[in-house]
């Protein structure tokens, strides 16, 4: 939303913010690809193995853009629907997934063009490839045998246009927020999630919506989870965080 309108400022600064954001973001796949183009010159076939601990330092580096590290490119993403590849997560983050995934499509562009007996042994290297996430699954599920944990939890997510959230304060992002928590808690609740930055503040500086967000939860004898804008000292800068 923000990249698109850039809330805040005139029409045509967000219209040209945003497409230089989206030439720049698209362009550090184009220059990988050309990297990698030269890397192949040189090492031939041989270049592929490299690609996976390319492809996941790339997208490592990436990650650590500031306000332009952007996750839609992220090869983790393309596996939501796979959840057996995910559970290497646990161990290895998104950047496990990711190399994963590029390692698989590397075996088999190998085994597509090489000789019928190195096929078969990279065949037998797909299959263990495919085995990985499958063994870190039944490690995951034996924590699950039996009656697994179930807790009752409520999301909260109120109809507030992002610029006038901010224009309109605090107070009237309480306002909604409690009133649509009370009215949605029902009984045996055990966990009330808010999105992130749903007071327009920073409440570990103002105490006043803190303790409201305490005292809300002791009524309804439940937890809230939110998230909050944040500001850190760095030597003589402040700069703004997430918490």
């Amino acid at each position: 939303y923000w990249l698109a309108f850039n809330s805040g400022t005139y029409p045509l600064v967000a219209a040209l913010t945003m497409f230089v954001l989206v030439f720049a973001i698209s362009s550090f796949w184009g220059l990988a690809a050309w990297l990698f183009r030269k890397i192949y010159n040189h090492l031939g076939q041989i270049a592929w193995i490299v690609v996976p601990f390319s492809w996941t330092a790339w997208e490592g580096w990436q990650s650590n853009m500031g306000e332009l590290s952007f996750p839609w490119s992220i090869l983790a993403l393309t596996q939501t629907a796979y959840e057996p590849a995910l559970q290497i997560m646990e161990f290895t983050g998104m950047s496990g997934v990711t190399f994963w995934v590029v390692g698989l499509n590397v075996l088999v562009l190998y085994t597509l063009r090489k000789s019928i007996f190195v096929k078969r042994i990279l065949l037998v290297g797909i299959v263990l490839w495919f085995v990985i996430p499958f063994g870190i699954l039944q490690h995951s599920y034996k924590y699950y045998k039996g009656n697994p944990p179930i807790i009752k939890l409520m999301a909260v997510q109120g109809s507030l246009d992002p610029l006038e959230k901010w224009q309109a304060g605090a107070q009237h992002s309480w306002d909604v927020y409690d009133s649509l928590s009370r009215e949605g808690f029902e009984s045996g609740t055990e966990l009330i999630i808010w999105p992130e930055t749903a007071l327009p503040t920073v409440l570990i500086e103002r105490s006043f919506y803190t303790n409201s967000i305490s005292q809300l939860a002791r009524e309804l004898n439940t937890s809230i989870i939110t998230g909050s804008s944040a500001l850190q000292q760095f030597d003589d800068d402040i700069k703004p965080m997430n918490v």
